[in-house]
């Protein structure tokens, strides 16, 4: 288990990563409401999201704060960088197929053009 832990933790080493997912989490809404994005995704995202919240809502807990003290709290920030990373990960596909999109719409291909 704490093989995986340090995986995830390791892979937010870097501040601006944490930066990218508050920029990107504005995407978010886009993301729901795009017919460029698959239903799976869609529901991956949302089943994520009520995955993390029933956790911190529930009295449920991997690793208790109560017996384990301070190191109560690994667990639960082990989800919460598992989640921003899964979603990070997903509105990172979103926005480079809604770029490729937007540069192929706006994209003039063949034109003919008179001057008068």
């Amino acid at each position: 288990m704490f093989r995986k832990l340090k995986l995830v933790f390791a892979g937010f080493k870097n501040i601006e990563q944490e930066k990218e997912f508050i920029h990107n989490i504005f995407l978010l809404p886009e993301l729901l409401k795009s017919d460029m994005v698959s239903s799976l995704i869609k529901f991956k995202v949302i089943v994520s999201f009520i995955f993390v919240a029933g956790y911190f809502i529930s009295g449920i807990d991997i690793m208790p704060e109560l017996f384990m003290g301070g190191f109560g709290f690994i667990d639960d920030i082990a989800i919460i960088l598992m989640f921003i990373k899964g979603i990070n990960k997903e509105i990172d596909k979103f926005a480079d197929i809604k770029y490729a999109y937007n540069k192929k719409r706006d994209t003039v291909i063949d034109a003919e053009y008179e001057v008068k």
